[in-house]
């Protein structure tokens, strides 16, 4: 004697496969990537702080010692010399970060937005085990004006840019 089918089965089938095939097809569907307005990158805001400055000199004097060994009023200033630790209108940045991020990319503002400053990634300069804090350093000989904005986004091994974090501008 053959079996049947309950009719509330029968009756759900169908409609079973037709929500199956819409979940499938939605998932399957590009996915909106969230860009800030702001700053035109993709990325999530975060606690790891840019900080830049311009590369300012030190002075360094030079004097020749005229009477007792060691400073006197006997003293004569011969020459004071800017010391730069790079070189005059560099600007020097400090990445200091404290996410998973294994390297940062580097954006600097440009007319029309924020651009890439170089083709790579940078690496970490000091690795800070206790405290999971990682810092960055770079350099840049920017254009005029002398000080324009920076922002920094991380790279995590096998993320995409929409969830990588990003510093303050």
């Amino acid at each position: 004697m053959p079996s049947r089918k309950p009719r509330a089965f029968t009756a759900l089938g169908p409609a079973f496969l037709l929500l199956v095939a819409s979940l499938l097809a939605s998932s399957c569907s590009k996915k909106k990537v969230v860009v800030d307005p702001i700053d035109g990158l993709e990325g999530l805001p975060s606690t790891s702080q840019l900080v830049v400055w311009p590369d300012s000199p030190s002075p360094d004097s030079l004097f020749a010692d005229l009477g007792l060994g060691g400073p006197s009023i006997d003293d004569t200033l011969i020459s004071v010399t800017d010391v730069y630790e790079v070189a005059p209108g560099m600007v020097r940045g400090l990445i200091v970060d404290y996410s998973v991020a294994n390297a940062y990319q580097l954006f600097r503002r440009e007319s029309d937005g924020f651009r890439p400053l170089q083709d790579f990634a940078i690496q970490p300069s000091k690795r800070y085990l206790d405290g999971h804090t990682d810092a960055f350093q770079f350099l840049d000989a920017p254009g005029s004006p002398l000080f324009q904005s920076y922002l920094a986004r991380g790279v995590i091994a096998g993320a995409g840019a929409a969830t990588a974090p990003k510093t303050n501008i």
